[in-house]
């Protein structure tokens, strides 16, 4: 019979400690889930804010992640684009 408690008791320790963990990581996600509606909140009003002050946005939206648009920015390679940025800058800041 004690057997069978301490047995008991070790099992309840174990499934505290696990609720625990359980508890805690919960925590973290309802945290992570309130940064991203915030996150989303802020988004949202910061394109009705350059829909607002850019009236190009509204008239060019649609070419948007269009290929071969000027929007088509799946089509650039950024790095190549960044060294060549570099060089440019370096060049005219020896002039």
């Amino acid at each position: 019979c004690q057997e069978e408690i301490g047995t008991i008791s070790r099992s309840i320790a174990g499934i505290e400690t696990r609720m625990q963990v359980c508890e805690l990581e919960s925590k973290k996600i309802q945290g992570r889930l309130s940064r991203f509606g915030n996150d989303q909140k802020e988004a949202a009003r910061d394109v009705k804010n350059m829909l607002q002050k850019y009236s190009w946005i509204e008239s060019e939206s649609q070419f948007f992640g269009k290929p071969h648009t000027d929007y088509d920015f799946d089509s650039r390679d950024i790095e190549k684009a960044q060294q060549r940025l570099k060089k440019l800058q370096e060049a005219q800041d020896k002039l």
